[in-house]
């Protein structure tokens, strides 16, 4: 029930509102903000925090759709990144971070929707850890692609 109604009213709000900078980072700030300029409804319950609950509505009372962008924007590069290095390395280890990257950043966007995932430190560990490795894959094997093409 409570998701639902996050969705449909508090989401609904942040749209109509456009809020581009969010309210503030201090999530009992941003929400109090939220539910008193934003809210054109009573809230069901009596614990606002459990809008923390839906992370996308969440990450935009908190940091507005500028944020959002760029977070969306960054899991965008994560998912080019280790679609390319699945593809494109030689090390089955590699192969395996790539696909783990990969599978992580698809299944976290949806999953975001009811819980917080990218707050959780034990999910951000491993998340970043992996991204990471990914990452230097990229960076080696675009190395050696340009040094490879300038030797030529």
């Amino acid at each position: 029930h409570a998701r639902g109604w996050i969705l449909e009213n508090v989401g609904g709000s942040l749209l109509r509102s456009v809020t581009l900078i969010g309210n503030s980072p201090a999530n009992e700030f941003a929400l109090q903000k939220l539910l008193k300029k934003e809210m054109n409804v009573l809230t069901p319950f009596e614990n606002f925090l459990i809008i923390n609950d839906v992370f996308w509505v969440a990450f935009i009372a908190y940091y507005g759709l500028i944020g959002m962008s760029i977070f969306m924007y960054v899991l965008f590069i994560l998912y080019k990144t280790s679609k390319y290095v699945w593809l494109n390395t030689e090390h089955p280890i590699y192969k395996v971070v790539a696909l783990a990257t990969l599978t992580l950043v698809l299944a976290s966007i949806p999953y975001s929707f009811i819980v917080a995932t990218f707050t959780f430190r034990s999910f951000g560990i491993y998340f970043w850890l992996l991204a990471g490795l990914t990452a230097s894959e990229y960076l080696r094997i675009r190395k050696l692609k340009n040094e490879n093409t300038a030797g030529t």
